[in-house]
């Protein structure tokens, strides 16, 4: 059985952790560098084993509560969120190549911008849930 000092202890480091994984989510948000959904969903996973208050926090949060809800549901990103972030991508590449102002830094840019645009296209899909046909419906001469 763990002692009362280790079982604190782990609390304090999962919460440590879970902010840390939250702080790093929220500059991903901005940042098309950092990405945003890994790091809310370690939080996620710090925050349910420390403190359910702050979980459930997290899970209501209308800036990362979606993220979280996505993942679970396996529905992908919504196009607002996929719209939203493609946005910030180009707009960070288009300020990073005017500040460097090299030919193929430019170059860089739009490969790597080409790249993450088609990333997230790909996350924009949403899954198709298969259908569940009640157990009403099937004959019972075929379950046997």
């Amino acid at each position: 059985m763990e002692s009362f000092v280790m079982h604190r202890t782990r609390k304090i480091i999962l919460l440590v952790c879970g902010y840390l994984f939250l702080a790093l989510g929220a500059v991903g948000i901005f940042l098309p560098v950092l990405p945003t959904t890994p790091f809310v969903l370690l939080a996620s996973l710090c925050f349910s084993s420390a403190s359910p208050r702050i979980h459930a926090w997290l899970l209501k949060n209308r800036f990362f509560g979606p993220y979280i809800e996505s993942y679970r549901s396996g529905t992908g990103v919504s196009p607002h969120i996929t719209r939203r972030a493609t946005l910030f991508v180009w707009v960070g590449l288009g300020i990073s190549a005017a500040l460097m102002a090299r030919l193929w830094s430019t170059i860089m840019f739009l490969c790597i911008g080409a790249g993450v645009t088609l990333h997230l296209r790909s996350l924009g899909k949403k899954k198709q849930s298969p259908a569940v046909i009640p157990e009403t419906a099937i004959p019972e001469d075929i379950i046997e």
